[in-house]
């Protein structure tokens, strides 16, 4: 990949999960220092931190300088929950209950915040066109994010965005009969252009789809919280209006909850070399690559 511009760092919203990986060791190839950024909350914050993953791409490419760090994004869900909430709740009503979405911007607030404190011009994450349901999945939900991450001369992308994803299987079938966490020989499908084939032709994973697996879930910092999102959207909003309008309607509700934070990123922009911080924004931990 040819990098745009003279700055030969990025930051990457790191998971540690096959989509997130890949785009990492794209990246390596073309970015001589690469941030890896996991964020938690406080429903999340017993997942395992992908510090061994993190650790098989400094391996794989020990000319790349790795920066793995975790951070908490607590008060940003706090804020998107209950900001103006009386208002949100009479203009929006339900729409108050999508809380992945505000999990998902939490992320990317923060990582602008991180950019503007590291001076890096350059960001991305692992997105698919998997689990479309969500709100950090939609198009018009990651055009508001670019958009945002633009107003901050910063370049957001999602390399893997279009490549294909492993054949549908469900998630009940890998928990409760997939414990080996890969597939028999009989289930293999036809060799496609997936990120899990990606990083299996690299010798980084032990077989190219993993996804859903007992294995995926000990190696990556995960999210399941989203149970009552799925009823609301699956036996609500989806029975009354389409997909098209649902995911537009989503990202005009988060657009509101991005107005909310651009005082305190302006903020960070213009006191950058003083290196103050909104109280927004939590200083995160560094995990030593070793």
């Amino acid at each position: 990949m040819k990098n745009p511009t003279n700055n030969n760092e990025c930051v990457i919203v790191f998971s540690g999960g096959t989509d997130s990986m890949c785009v990492a060791a794209l990246m390596a190839e073309t970015y001589q220092k690469i941030h890896l950024l996991t964020y938690f909350d406080y429903g999340t914050k017993d997942e395992p931190i992908p510090l061994e993953n993190a650790k098989k791409l400094k391996a794989k490419f020990p000319n790349v300088e790795w920066v793995f760090k975790s951070f908490s994004t607590d008060k940003l869900i706090r804020h998107f929950s209950y900001h103006n909430y009386l208002k949100n709740l009479i203009k929006y009503r339900l729409f108050n209950m999508i809380t992945p979405a505000f999990s998902s911007l939490s992320w990317h607030v923060r990582t602008i915040a991180y950019c503007l404190e590291n001076n890096i011009q350059h960001s991305y994450d692992g997105m698919t066109n998997e689990m479309l349901q969500l709100p950090g999945h939609m198009s018009s939900v990651l055009e508001v994010l670019k958009n945002l991450y633009h107003d901050f001369n910063i370049n957001y992308e999602n390399p893997v965005r279009d490549w294909e994803v492993p054949h549908n299987q469900d998630v009940l079938d890998r928990i409760i009969v997939d414990q080996h966490g890969f597939l028999f020989p009989s289930e293999e499908t036809e060799t496609k252009k997936t990120t899990g084939e990606y990083l299996f032709k690299l010798g980084i994973f032990h077989h190219p789809n993993i996804k859903g697996s007992v294995y995926d879930r000990q190696m990556q910092h995960d999210c399941y919280q989203f149970v009552l999102y799925n009823i609301l959207t699956y036996w609500l909003y989806l029975n009354f209006m389409s997909y098209e309008k649902y995911s537009q309607k989503v990202s005009e509700f988060i657009s509101t909850k991005v107005k909310s934070v651009l005082p305190q990123l302006e903020f960070l922009k213009e006191k950058n070399k003083e290196k103050q911080m909104s109280s927004l924004f939590e200083y995160g931990e560094e995990h030593e690559l070793v």
